[in-house]
């Protein structure tokens, strides 16, 4: 694991989630996040879920124990990822059965987080002094998270089924990604000759 590959990767999350702010549960952060531990592994993917959540939280609205709840969500949801690196996928042809798996994912990772980032946070509520009594009923507050979310998930499938494996084979082909498959010769007399100044 590189702290660089760490640093840009969470900065690149944290603008994802960002730019797309206003639009409510639509977010490109799952995206780089999965990149992140399907192409340097699971505590990548962590580190970078974690911390952009955190700093975008910061940002938008302070630390609250939801954004913390919700950092660690979507932390876990990288480390999945990772663990989903050991596997071989996403495969190093782009077909449909690969595209409806990447779309699966997308929509696994949202809904997933929807039931982390409200579970959690019910918990933490009813810890508080009369929490218990006071705050809404777990189920009721899962299953109203996740029909808030279909449309964000849908999104998702889209975004998961379009980009996720170009991304993560074109890291993997140019020796970029920690395991990755190192460029072929052809490819590394292309990239020297565009390096090398022409006379």
């Amino acid at each position: 694991m590189r702290l660089g590959t760490v640093i840009a990767l969470t900065a690149l999350a944290a603008a994802a989630r960002l730019l797309l702010f206003a639009l409510p549960n639509v977010s490109l952060t799952f995206l780089v996040v999965a990149v992140a531990g399907l192409a340097f592994g699971a505590r990548t993917g962590a580190l970078v879920g974690l911390l952009a959540m955190l700093v975008t939280s910061a940002m938008l609205g302070g630390p609250t124990p939801g954004a913390l709840s919700g950092a660690l969500a979507v932390g876990l949801l990288g480390a999945l990822c990772g663990w989903l690196r050991t596997t071989g996928f996403p495969g190093a042809r782009r077909t449909l059965p690969q595209a409806l798996a990447a779309a699966l994912l997308g929509i696994t990772l949202q809904l997933a987080f929807s039931v982390a980032a409200d579970a959690s946070g019910w918990l933490l509520f009813a810890a508080l002094p009369q929490g218990a009594s006071a705050g809404p009923l777990l189920l009721p507050l899962v299953v109203g998270g996740l029909l808030f979310n279909l449309p964000g998930a849908a999104f998702q499938a889209l975004m998961f089924a379009a980009a996720l494996q170009p991304v993560v084979h074109a890291l993997r082909a140019a020796g970029l990604a920690d395991g990755g498959i190192a460029p072929s010769r052809p490819t590394r007399e292309v990239l020297l000759a565009d390096l090398t100044p022409s006379r």
